[in-house]
């Protein structure tokens, strides 16, 4: 069964005392969870409620952002490189994503594997400062996603997970750390401008267009069926 992943959803420009960062946690497979709204706000397990976009957890344990069918554009930008998600495909995403959904700009801060699994909540703003800025650092709790090469995968067909195990749910969601030694978000959240070769240790923003296959060992090939016995006759000769 993947792993839920913790993130938190950052809200670029966000007026100063406003929630800008998210403590979110995403679940296996498309079952109700984390969902982006028309405005980027973050809902969770609210099937009725207006949405743009899904965040959850592929089979491989990949954070997943899937375009819902006839929601306004989503753009996913990284590392110069920009695509429009097209509807109801899969597009794994990373850490330093920037998500843009009605004319909101969202940075994904992936922080690996959830210590447990709880709805979104506003996680304050760091004592430490520079220059008043302060942007989520990346704390692993098991695994990190790692970065290599600058296409984006969009998914086709993607594996499901199994049927999911019982989730325990918390009334208070995983504490997620803050480094004292904060860094400087961008204030804009634009995308840099791409070279004309992939940046080296970026990786590809994926779209997924077919599934991986499962490779099945060679059938053996069948026995000769076997010779009838002799009759009588046949055995007097």
């Amino acid at each position: 069964m993947p792993n839920p992943i913790a993130l938190c959803v950052e809200r670029v420009g966000a007026a100063p005392g406003s929630r800008r960062f998210m403590r979110c946690v995403a679940i296996a497979g498309r079952e109700p969870g984390l969902r982006l709204g028309l405005s980027g706000e973050t809902l969770w397990r609210e099937e009725t409620a207006p949405a743009a976009a899904e965040l959850w957890v592929s089979a491989d344990e990949r954070l997943i952002l899937y375009r819902l069918a006839d929601a306004p554009a989503v753009t996913l930008q990284r590392a110069g490189r920009r695509l429009d998600l097209p509807e109801c495909k899969p597009v794994v995403t990373m850490d330093q994503d920037l998500v843009e959904i009605g004319g909101s700009r969202l940075r994904l801060h992936v922080h690996g594997v959830a210590p447990a699994v709880a709805a979104p909540s506003p996680l304050p703003e760091p004592a430490s400062q520079k220059r008043g800025l302060a942007r989520a650092a990346a704390i692993a709790v098991g695994s990190v996603v790692a970065a290599t090469g600058c296409r984006i995968e969009v998914r086709d067909q993607p594996p499901m997970p199994p049927e999911p195990d019982p989730i325990e749910v918390r009334d208070r969601p995983p504490e997620i750390a803050i480094s004292e030694d904060v860094l400087e978000a961008p204030e804009t959240g634009e995308a840099t401008t791409g070279e004309a070769t992939d940046p080296a240790g970026v990786a590809p923003i994926e779209v997924r267009m077919a599934p991986p296959l499962p490779a099945f060992p060679p059938r053996p090939e069948p026995l000769p069926p076997p010779e009838p016995p002799a009759t009588p006759s046949e055995q007097a000769e």
